[in-house]
């Protein structure tokens, strides 16, 4: 399988700047790809799952979400705060994403256990 650093991939989108592409446009399109292979693969009307984290590339899962919506009904997870999202494109395409399916898993639950699990005991 082949796959782009984090190092190549930043190198990549400096270059797309220089042409007129900035990142909004570039998460519109990473996003509106996603989607369009979704729908390609599964068809419309089925219920989809949209797990993102606060940079970036969760922010290309906010509009994939917002191109599923049209079609599916799509609930998006946010995996940290809405605070916590990283760059303003990202922070536009959460507040842009189909609501009321949209709900942040932050701040974590607590457990039903604190520390380690009991260890089972040995028969005497």
């Amino acid at each position: 399988m082949e796959y782009i650093t984090p190092e190549a991939m930043g190198k990549l989108e400096r270059g797309a700047s220089e042409y007129g592409l900035g990142v909004k446009e570039l998460m519109e399109n990473a996003g509106r790809g996603v989607a369009e292979f979704v729908l390609s693969r599964y068809g419309p009307a089925r219920r989809v799952c949209v797990v993102c984290g606060g940079g970036n590339n969760g922010g290309d899962g906010f509009v994939a979400a917002r191109y599923l919506s049209a079609s599916c009904r799509v609930e998006v997870i946010l995996l940290t705060s809405p605070e916590r999202i990283r760059t303003e494109e990202a922070r536009q395409n959460w507040e842009a994403s189909p609501a009321p399916e949209r709900r942040s898993m932050w701040p974590p639950r607590p457990r039903p256990w604190s520390g380690s699990r009991p260890r089972s005991r040995k028969p005497t």
